[in-house]
């Protein structure tokens, strides 16, 4: 160890408390090079709050920070970052919708100006590929991250911290997601760290772990240093223990009665290429163990007993009753009760109390035609809220104050309280979980087993020992089939992007437009068709902007009837080139404040523009008395609507350099990657070191400037200031993204798409009107189409979801160990 010199970090009397919870008090400690030094405590302690100080997320109220011996004081993630301090949290900060390689430069893309140009792309793939192989890691740089398993991502996270420059490396959990394998490798990742002179703090709940790994050991309690940097070999497990829970760990009694009535019988369950032929049964009082490395198919396991996931073929009985695997909703009915391996995505209702998450599966028990009960809520959960040691002791307290530890008490009450239990499935239970809520947890469950309750617990993370630590030392192979490795090598499947389905929904469209409207595919009429096109098309690159950060722009239809009255009524006065400016900065200005209103302010994208809406078109008609304005016979005014370069039409040549504009700002600078990183996730994108709020004011402003030049070619078009111009326009362009392909949700889109949702939205206008329809049916196909684009979006990402993990295994081997059954039952 080298403790003797200057600590790479050094943290002096940090202090932090939220309302009246102390969080940290007075913590001392020092981090030096070419160590690791292991932080461990119960959930609730400080660790997270200490991890949040180092890595600049929230300031301390008390104590300062030294690096290398200079004092710092963050304001934010990216000074940390800069500083050389890298954390990796518990939970991912990856941007699921972006590639491995723009996770893994996602920090170096927030450097620098936000209109330089991005760095060489071959530089940066030969460093993702360096970094990868230092973990072991063999994967596609252009491959999405969605399509990655847990284990991947994490090491993916790692990967990242590797690729900057710096002095701390601050690892929390990280090994909550992988196998035994992964973790020795990764162990061996951080061994290698240390002896380059990297500091690493180890934050880990696995004791063992923290024996193997760690050269120095302290321990928060309660927001104190208990143990502060002692060496790991002067301590013992014990000492450890002692020194989180505050006194010494108890030997909790494991004897069981002798099981009961058959409650669960499986026969033949089969996925094929997760697991195969799946046969086992399961008493009253009994606790069986399905233990598996990742990838090897326990986890879909215990969700299809649970009744949360397809199988191909076989049976599940409970209580001699068929139950449909999935269907999760009458798997609940017949009193299966399911802990989720992911608890915060899955499990929590983040917006809700303690006491309504753990009622959330029991509702119908709590009602009385039709009316709930909020006192039967209150009796039923309180006595287990006590049992289970829940801390805080408030059943009303918002379920995102708890701890982790006391989170997954929460989902076991939901299970525990309701009268038709059965049989409980509980995927990876002790993740996340200190050691005392973990022996809390587990003496609820054998207390559950005793009164009858069949218990199923589900491990990913290999060995029985696992299954041990939770039950009893002596399990018994239950003898369960293997699942046996695949054949199929990783290299076999590649990764190609999909062409937009949009994109054969223009081309079927035109097809039927040339066969049902002869005159459709004349020059003039496309000629027509692209000058009409062009408004909207500008609209929704700017509109396309807002959507990829994960808002919504429902001012610009006001906007571009402002920039009409501004620039007519200033075309009166001056000449034609001032007066377009000035509709130009009025479009500007209405996207600056929306941009400000959300970035700074944090309201929300709709109803900032839903207010921009209604008070711009005010503003709009206020200044012509809600009458339209002509404008005076100009040439130069009218040029950007009516002129032509040659045979193109301006507003076709406008349209098209908004698209290639957009193309650039999108894919060729930072500015335009942090809306990516932001709309994909933005914890994540703070995470990673991104300006959040200048992106997101940028984002806006950025629309304004597409949609003032929409405001000017349609003023020019029509020759006159008119408040109610274009109305329809925020919803044609929001329309015109989603057909195209863009999701709502953020994260990603590209201009193709915004073409693509342009053309067909264009098109069918063009064509009803060929064929005599009126303007109301041409409203009511776009609208059609535009739920049934979104429709097809959502279904998709359900299929894709649903099939990854098929898909996934079927193209890679599984891991070495199989998949296994302990059983541990009463009187043994």
């Amino acid at each position: 160890m080298s403790g003797d010199g200057t600590p790479a970090v050094l943290a002096e009397g940090l202090s932090k408390s939220f309302g009246s919870t102390r969080a940290l008090q007075e913590v001392d400690l020092a981090l030096f090079p070419g160590e690791v030094h292991a932080l461990s405590g119960e959930n609730g302690a400080g660790k997270s709050t200490f991890v949040k100080i180092l890595a600049g997320a929230i300031p301390p109220d008390a104590g300062r920070l030294l690096i290398q011996g200079t004092p710092v004081r963050f304001g934010r993630v990216g000074d940390a970052l800069e500083h050389g301090v890298v954390p990796i949290y518990q939970h991912l900060s990856l941007m699921p919708h972006l590639t491995v390689l723009e996770n893994l430069t996602a920090f170096s893309l927030s450097q620098g100006s936000p209109w330089s140009l991005r760095p060489g792309r071959r530089g940066m793939e030969a460093q993702a590929r360096l970094a990868l192989r230092q973990v072991g890691l063999d994967l596609p740089l252009h491959r999405t991250v969605a399509g990655l398993t847990l284990a991947e991502r994490q090491l993916i996270e790692i990967t990242r911290g590797l690729l900057r420059q710096g002095i701390l490396l601050v690892l929390d959990e990280p090994t909550a997601a992988l196998n035994r394998a992964e973790a020795s490798r990764l162990f061996a990742v951080v061994r290698g760290l240390r002896e380059r002179g990297w500091a690493v703090l180890f934050i880990s709940h696995r004791l063992k772990e923290v024996e193997e790994i760690a050269d120095r050991v302290s321990v928060l309690r309660d927001g104190r240093i208990i143990l502060g940097g002692v060496g790991a070999a002067q301590l013992s497990r014990r000492q450890i223990v002692e020194a989180m829970v505050g006194r010494a760990p108890e030997q909790a009694a494991t004897a069981l009665p002798s099981p009961g009535e058959p409650i669960l019988r499986v026969e033949r369950l089969t996925m094929p290429g997760v697991f195969h032929d799946i046969s086992l049964s399961l008493s009253q009082g009994e606790i069986l163990g399905i233990v598996g490395l990742i990838g090897s198919g326990a986890l879909e396991l215990g969700a299809a007993l649970a009744g949360a996931y397809l199988v191909r073929s076989g049976s599940v009985h409970v209580a001699g009753r068929p139950l449909r695997c999935g269907d999760r909703a009458a798997a609940l009915e017949a009193g299966v009760g399911f802990i989720v391996v992911d608890r915060e995505s899955e499990g929590l209702f983040p917006t809700l109390s303690a006491l309504q998450n753990g009622s959330a599966s029991i509702l119908p028990e709590l009602s009385r035609f039709g009316f709930y009960r909020r006192r039967e809520e209150h009796r039923r959960l309180a006595p287990w809220f006590r049992t289970l040691a829940v801390r805080p002791e408030i059943p009303d307290a918002p379920i995102l104050t708890l701890s982790g530890g006391n989170q997954q008490k929460v989902l076991f009450i939901r299970s525990f309280a309701s009268k038709r239990k059965r049989v409980l499935i509980a995927l990876e239970p002790s993740r996340g979980v200190d050691i005392k809520s973990r022996a809390e947890i587990r003496r609820a469950l054998f207390e559950a087993a005793a009164s009858g309750l069949a218990i199923v617990v589900v491990s990913g993370g290999g060995g029985l020992a696992r299954v041990g630590s939770l039950g009893d030392p002596s399990v018994s192979d239950g003898g369960c089939p293997m699942i046996p490795r695949r054949r199929e090598s990783p290299r076999q499947v590649r990764w190609h992007p999909p062409v937009p389905g949009a994109a054969y929904v223009l081309l079927a469209l035109a097809l039927l437009l040339s066969l049902t409207a002869p005159r459709f595919l004349t020059v003039g009429n496309l000629t027509n068709l692209g000058r009409n096109a062009a408004v909207l098309a500008l609209a929704a690159c700017g509109q396309a902007i807002v959507v990829i950060t994960g808002g919504l722009d429902l001012s610009s239809g006001s906007a571009v009837a402002l920039v009409s009255v501004a620039s007519v009524l200033a075309v009166h006065q001056w000449t034609a080139s001032i007066a377009l400016a000035a509709g130009y900065l009025a479009a500007l200005a209405v996207g600056t404040l929306n941009g400000l209103l959300v970035a700074l302010f944090d309201i929300p994208p709709f109803l900032v523009t839903l207010g921009a809406l209604t008070g711009v078109h005010g503003l709009a008609s206020l200044l012509v008395g809600g009458i339209p304005l002509e404008a005076p016979p100009s040439a130069q005014f009218s040029w950007l609507g009516r002129g032509a370069l040659g045979p193109v039409p301006v507003p076709i040549l406008l349209a098209a350099a908004g698209l290639l504009a957009l193309d650039v700002l999108l894919r060729g600078t930072i500015l335009g990657r942090s809306w990516y990183l932001f709309g994909a996730s933005p914890p994540a994108a703070r995470a990673a070191g991104v300006r959040t709020r200048r992106a997101v004011w940028a984002a806006y402003v950025a629309a304004g400037a597409f949609v003032g030049m929409a405001g000017l070619v349609l003023t020019s078009r029509v020759n006159s200031g008119q408040p109610n111009l274009f109305p329809l326009l925020p919803f044609e362009a929001i329309a015109a993204c989603a057909i195209g392909g863009i999701p709502l949700s953020g994260g990603t889109g590209s201009p193709f798409q915004v073409l693509l949702g342009v053309l067909i939205i264009a098109a069918m206008e063009n064509g009803l009107r060929l064929l005599n329809f009126a303007s109301d049916v041409q409203l009511l196909f776009i609208g059609a189409l535009t739920v049934g684009a979104i429709l097809l979006q959502t279904k998709w990402s359900r299929v894709v979801a649903g099939g990854r993990h098929v898909v996934e295994r079927m193209s890679r081997p599984l891991r070495k160990a199989p998949l296994s059954v302990a059983t541990r039952q009463g009187g043994r």
